[in-house]
């Protein structure tokens, strides 16, 4: 994404995209700092719109648990937080129900994974449409 779809300015994109983290040498650096570009888009993004970005993002970010880098769990667990408090306290937001299923059942997620899956997935379900 640009900053001018963010609606700021590049410094500002720059001062909190350009951090980095500073983590063991075999840090996946790339897929932190996209990571961190996802952290930024989830933060800035209204609630009124939160749904339609966690439909493809919830899932592919609860996947990242399976990672044996500490960095990048340590991240995808600073996310899910951050998630967890504004979808708790806004009862509108739905959540990706079929995505989350599927990984879930799927036998080659990861047990970590499969418990995220399965925290959304009793969220979700008492939000759903009938």
């Amino acid at each position: 994404f640009t900053a001018e779809w963010l609606g700021l300015s590049r410094q500002v994109v720059q001062l909190v995209v350009g951090r980095r983290h500073m983590s063991s040498p075999g840090a996946n650096t790339a897929l932190l700092e996209k990571l961190e570009k996802a952290e930024l888009r989830i933060g800035l993004c209204e609630d009124s719109k939160l749904a339609k970005l966690l439909d493809p993002a919830l899932p592919n970010i609860i996947g990242f648990l399976a990672t044996d880098d500490a960095a990048v769990r340590a991240k995808v667990m600073a996310i899910l937080t951050h998630l967890n408090k504004r979808i708790r306290g806004d009862s509108s937001v739905a959540l990706p129900l079929t995505p989350l299923a599927k990984q879930f059942a799927n036998p080659a997620t990861a047990p970590m994974a499969s418990n995220f899956c399965l925290v959304y997935l009793e969220m979700g379900l008492g939000r759903a449409a009938p």
